[in-house]
């Protein structure tokens, strides 16, 4: 039998968990890789997109995947910057969310993302250690609070923002400027002059 007609064997066995446990086997040939993200199950396409073995050009084709539980794990992987561009404009907000908390996603990418009618997206963005300076000043003037939370916790976060963020009237944001090392000394005295927030403190209680 040849290397070809072994490998349609496996990607073709009628056992599920046959195909599953090859899409997931560390020792999988790209040529395996391809023919499984060919396969009916959705499942079975979304291990392919972890896999560290599979061809760019699989990967780019599974973007285009129905599925998109697919598609959002594909969103996942921090080896295609060019794909996560694609994803970003995703129509389900999963997948979205997945390009937008997913560290390599380029930063021209996450900043065309604060733009998206998601606020997990929002929240994802904030977060993202690779969001630039100048997104993050922009959204530490957010209107939602869970918004500025996330860019008074992001270490990369610059201290002249977070000075901004001492004075807000959130009791969260004020506790995430409090506890991030960039924030300057007199901001961060400022913000922890407030009460620490009843739920953490309840939290800290038990």
């Amino acid at each position: 039998m040849t290397l070809r007609a072994k490998l349609l064997k496996q990607a073709n066995d009628p056992d599920r968990w046959v195909r599953l446990r090859a899409a997931e086997d560390p020792a999988d040939s790209p040529e395996l890789l391809e023919l499984l993200s060919r396969d009916t199950d959705a499942g079975i396409r979304a291990a392919v997109t972890r896999h560290r073995l599979t061809p760019p050009a699989v990967l780019a084709y599974l973007a285009d995947d129905p599925d998109h539980s697919v598609r959002a794990r594909l969103a996942e992987n921090t080896n295609l910057p060019h794909v996560l561009t694609k994803l970003s404009k995703d129509v389900d907000r999963e997948v979205r969310s997945c390009v937008a908390r997913n560290p390599t996603t380029p930063a021209t990418v996450l900043a065309g993302m604060i733009e998206d009618d998601y606020f997990y997206v929002w929240q994802m963005v904030a977060s993202n250690p690779n969001t630039s300076l100048e997104t993050l000043e922009e959204l530490a003037r957010h209107s939602q609070s869970e918004v500025r939370m996330k860019v008074a916790g992001n270490p990369r976060t610059p201290s002249s923002v977070l000075a901004i963020l001492a004075d807000d009237a959130d009791e969260w944001v004020l506790f995430y400027v409090a506890e991030n090392l960039n924030t300057p000394e007199e901001s961060r005295r400022k913000a922890a002059a407030h009460p620490i927030p009843e739920s953490y403190q309840r939290f800290l209680d038990d």
